[in-house]
């Protein structure tokens, strides 16, 4: 039940993260729309303004030094004034003369940011206006407040410049709230159209998680069954019976339970203790069934069996986990195992787990060459062994463990 409520608060979370994604990406988009649209609409009500400010001064531009000054201060001023201020207007706006001095301008005093552009326009290179040749209409940031700026050069009646017009466009509070409001609004819808969406889906994605959780466990169950198979077929030519690799395996857990280890260690140690001595497949009966002790030459070909068990584990993505266990398990602590004669923490640490394993069982077992030993001659050998065939901190948590099981502590 606990696992199940794991799993629908994972997908709520999941849902509505993508929910929050999508609100902001959406919110991305339409502010930049908006942000697109509220220019368009400030930047062609300002080149509408100007061009009919250029019509009404056009007399005084085909005059020497613009002519009468009062006079296009008035028509400055009532191109200002006189517009509709509810659609946006130029809180700032000045014209010079060629040589760059001031003829006319306007002030919006009402403005409340007004001594922000007035300082910010006080600032400007007034030389970089020659180089304009047409209209230079853009966004632009003054304070915390974004305008539409326009730069633009007045030609006469025989197309030559005889003025520039410099203007700061103020948006309206009421289209700023608008695009504020589209901006909300889109949010909201693509919010809840996103929810609505995961509602509707929620049952079937639930049913669908289900039905994946149940094959991942029939995959599972399908791949223990394999180790279990593969390790039993070698165990039976080996011992005639396959508990041996249950047994290496509870010890093994068990000490890495002790020392610790992670949940996936654990479950790669699983997969190597249980095949182990795979490549024992590979070692002809005369020799793996021998009732005695084995020549040298004998005992040559059994080694033989890490390298196969290596190939027959690499050949698998899902049993190559198990390398270092099959690959390493003979390996000893001060360096004379085999097959690479790896010493100290140079051995993979599941192969060190597994060897302490390994050899109680093998110690503790019958085999056809040997009878088994008694729990404390066995003992006795894990403790001569540490720091020489053993890991000794490994060794030293598998003697107490089990002497306090013999004890009956």
């Amino acid at each position: 039940m606990a696992k199940k409520r794991s799993l629908h608060l994972m997908l709520i979370i999941r849902l509505m993260t993508v929910s929050l994604v999508v609100s902001i990406l959406v919110a991305g988009i339409v502010l930049r729309n908006e942000q697109i649209r509220v220019f368009n609409m400030a930047r062609d009500k300002a080149q509408m303004r100007t061009g009919m400010l250029r019509m009404l001064i056009m007399e005084h531009l085909d005059s020497p030094g613009l002519g009468d000054h009062g006079a296009v201060q008035k028509m400055l001023s009532s191109m200002a004034y006189g517009a509709n201020l509810d659609a946006g207007h130029y809180v700032y706006a000045r014209i010079l003369d060629p040589q760059f001095r001031e003829a006319a301008s306007i002030i919006d005093r009402d403005y409340e940011r007004i001594d922000e552009i007035i300082q910010y326009a006080g600032s400007r290179n007034l030389e970089y206006f020659s180089a304009v040749r047409q209209p230079e209409i853009a966004w632009i940031n003054v304070g915390p407040k974004r305008y539409v700026h326009a730069i633009v050069p007045f030609t006469n009646s025989h197309n030559v410049t005889a003025a520039y017009m410099e203007g700061y466009f103020a948006s309206t509070p009421q289209e700023e709230r608008a695009a504020l409001w589209n901006l909300i609004r889109a949010v909201l819808i693509a919010t809840g159209t996103v929810i609505a969406t995961s509602l509707l889906l929620y049952p079937f994605i639930v049913q669908l998680m289900r039905r994946i959780e149940r094959l991942s466990l029939n995959l599972l169950d399908s791949n223990m069954e394999m180790l279990r198979v593969i390790g039993s077929a070698i165990a039976k030519r080996d011992s005639d019976t396959d508990i041996h690799n249950f047994r290496v395996t509870i010890y093994s857990v068990k000490i890495a339970e002790t020392l610790d280890l992670d949940e996936q260690m654990i479950r790669t140690l699983i997969k190597g203790a249980f095949l182990h001595d795979v490549g024992k497949i590979g070692i002809r009966d005369n020799i793996l069934l021998k009732p005695g002790r084995l020549d040298e030459n004998e005992f040559d070909e059994m080694k033989k069996h890490v390298q196969h068990g290596m190939e027959i584990v690499n050949r698998s993505s899902w049993l190559k986990e198990s390398l270092s266990v099959v690959g390493s398990h003979h390996e000893k602590y001060e360096g004379n195992g085999y097959p690479e004669g790896l010493a100290g923490k140079s051995i993979p640490l599941l192969a060190r787990i597994f060897a302490v394993a390994d050899v109680f069982d093998a110690l503790t077992s019958h085999r056809p060459y040997k009878q088994p030993l008694s729990f404390n001659e066995t003992i006795d050998i894990l403790i001569k062994g540490r720091g020489i065939h053993f890991d000794p901190e490994i060794s030293t948590i598998e003697g107490s463990s089990s002497y306090h099981r013999h004890d009956g502590n």
